[in-house]
């Protein structure tokens, strides 16, 4: 990263580069004497020599005045990639991460920075907003490569990949919703970007997992983002509790009593939390925390056609190799699965063998229209839609005929 110039440093360098020019010509000057009439006229000759010998001078050969640096701003230390996305995360409105950037060497340490567009007043709330860090001007732009940071919203879930392409290695499953934040901008992997259909993005989620998702897959988070003050205080956690680092946060839509509400999740290594987030984010209210006893590899959340209230269903990793995945499908504000199945769904498992589970079908039995909550097809098997009177799901018979009716926007 370039070396930042004090302000009182490049002040005396151009109070210097002027003091020379303007001794220049007052030698100049001296040269040509006190007496008016050897200054020649404007309708001179412009080659004519005066009597002093010292020819005019012509403007066009009068070297340029050197260009005056371009300041920008630096936020704060130079950090690494997990502290930078807890930093931007940090950020709980969408007009504090607007415009944000950042330059590194190495790929390895972080510098956050602004563009010379930026005012004062935006570099002191930046500042405030990131624990009163300091703030430095340096040139712009810089010598190193620089990124452009989002904060990022997940749409309709995806996965991480280890490069920049669909036959990558998968690192995670992100549920829809995932806040994920984005590098943009040129890398030796490739080009990160969320534009055009091709294109693949580079970033982080809050747990730490690094990787590309598609570009078509993400947009951004116009809403607020719960800090870590918020989660600590609707869990019921210190804030130096480690799942609050290792969770995986997102944005989501909470239905309850058929009424949308602003919603978050967080899924932690022991539960997975939904979160009623207020319009400003300083504080939330816990709406159900289950207990989980793995790694969840897949999160998912949909309504009940009955009263219209979310439920979720979670996958958890099973055995190393046995490619079983052991899913919970929990009703609305229920802590214990109301079904419980084991289906091979691994993404490492191949397409031939994998199970299939759908989450808000609409088509069902006889390709019927109509609403389901979720349901699940083995291989070589028919698909078996489930239910639900708003406490617990049951498989659904054709009988009666009349198939579940999708709930109201």
């Amino acid at each position: 990263m370039s070396t930042p110039i004090p302000a009182h440093a490049r002040a005396l360098a151009l109070s210097s580069v002027r003091g020379a020019l303007a001794l220049s010509w007052l030698v100049f000057l001296g040269a040509c004497g006190d007496d008016s009439a050897q200054v020649p006229s404007r309708a001179a000759d412009p080659i004519a020599q005066t009597s002093t010998g010292v020819p005019p001078v012509d403007p066009a050969t009068v070297p340029p005045s050197p260009a005056v640096p371009t300041q920008g701003m630096a936020i704060g230390p130079q950090m690494n990639a997990a502290d930078l996305v807890r930093a931007m995360l940090s950020l709980v409105q969408a007009t504090e991460r607007t415009g944000l950037q950042a330059t590194s060497t190495d790929g390895l340490m972080f510098q956050i920075v602004l563009s010379p567009e930026t005012d004062a007043t935006r570099a002191s709330a930046l500042s405030r907003a990131l624990g009163n860090v300091t703030t430095n001007p340096i040139v712009w732009p810089p010598a190193a490569p620089t990124f452009a940071l989002e904060v990022e919203n997940v749409h309709g879930g995806t996965t991480l990949h280890l490069a920049p392409n669909s036959t990558a290695e998968t690192i995670a499953s992100l549920p829809d919703g995932t806040l994920f934040v984005a590098f943009l901008g040129t890398f030796a992997g490739g080009v990160s970007s969320r534009a055009g259909d091709a294109a693949w993005a580079f970033g982080q989620d809050s747990s730490g997992r690094v990787g590309w998702v598609r570009g078509a897959a993400i947009g951004p988070e116009e809403g607020c983002v719960l800090g870590r003050d918020a989660l600590a205080g609707a869990l019921g956690v210190r804030l130096d509790d480690e799942q609050l680092r290792l969770g995986v946060l997102g944005n989501m839509h909470l239905y309850r009593g058929g009424q949308r509400k602003r919603g978050s999740f967080f899924i932690a290594p022991t539960f997975v939390a939904l979160l009623e987030r207020p319009s400003n984010c300083r504080d939330a209210r816990l709406d159900t925390k289950i207990p989980v006893d793995g790694p969840v590899e897949e999160l998912h959340y949909a309504r009940v056609s009955e009263t219209g209230d979310t439920f979720v269903a979670i996958a958890l990793e099973g055995e190393s190799g046995s490619g079983q995945t052991a899913w919970g499908f929990y009703p609305p504000t229920a802590t214990e699965p109301a079904v419980s199945l084991s289906l091979e769904t691994h993404w490492t498992t191949p397409s031939r063998r994998r199970a299939q589970v759908h989450i808000a079908p609409r088509r069902g039995p006889a390709n019927a229209r109509g609403y389901w909550p979720f349901s699940v097809k083995n291989p070589g098997a028919d698909a078996v839609f489930y239910v639900s009177d708003g406490t617990t799901f049951t498989e659904f018979s054709t009988e009666p005929p009349a198939p579940p009716v999708e709930p109201a926007p």
